[in-house]
């Protein structure tokens, strides 16, 4: 291997765009992650009150109407949280197959592992936004149910 030839400012230029991927994604990660620990907070407080007091019926309604939309919402959280792990580990993989291509130029197969890595880290990315916005509607339910309106028609 001749290092002579590696060219240090292609790698490092190659390199930037999936760290970035990798930074913003774990941002968004850490958001969500700081969207789940109240929402479950929530969930175990209503769970406690119907324990704690299951003597006004109307009351039970509403918490178990809620209980409800918040287990969904927390479950579509989880998923977020999980395909933006998997987004991660493809921009790592990304930046680690963009390093070996460097060394080995002339092997197609890095460099198809490397544009895979990047399109499905993407996707996944992609994916967790769309499951955040749902969850985002979901909580319209949670807030209408909170107010004693009932829950909204999920269809709009």
């Amino acid at each position: 291997m001749d290092f002579s030839k590696l060219d240090l400012a292609k790698f490092v230029g190659a390199a930037s765009a999936p760290v970035a991927l990798i930074i913003s994604t774990s941002i968004f990660l850490s958001n969500l992650t700081a969207k789940y620990i109240p929402a479950f907070s929530r969930l175990r407080s209503m769970t406690e009150e119907i324990r704690n007091d299951p003597e006004h019926p109307d009351r039970v309604h509403s918490l178990t109407e809620q209980i409800d939309l918040y287990k969904v919402r927390i479950k579509w959280l989880l998923r977020a949280v999980f395909y933006l792990a998997l987004a991660i580990l493809c921009f790592i993989n990304t930046v680690a197959f963009t390093s070996i291509s460097m060394f080995y130029p002339k092997e197609a197969i890095y460099m198809i592992v490397t544009i895979g890595s990047m399109f499905a880290g993407l996707a996944l990315l992609a994916l967790a936004v769309v499951i955040e916005m749902w969850e985002n509607h979901l909580a319209n339910g949670a807030l209408a149910s909170e107010l004693g309106k009932g829950t909204p028609n999920l269809q709009q």
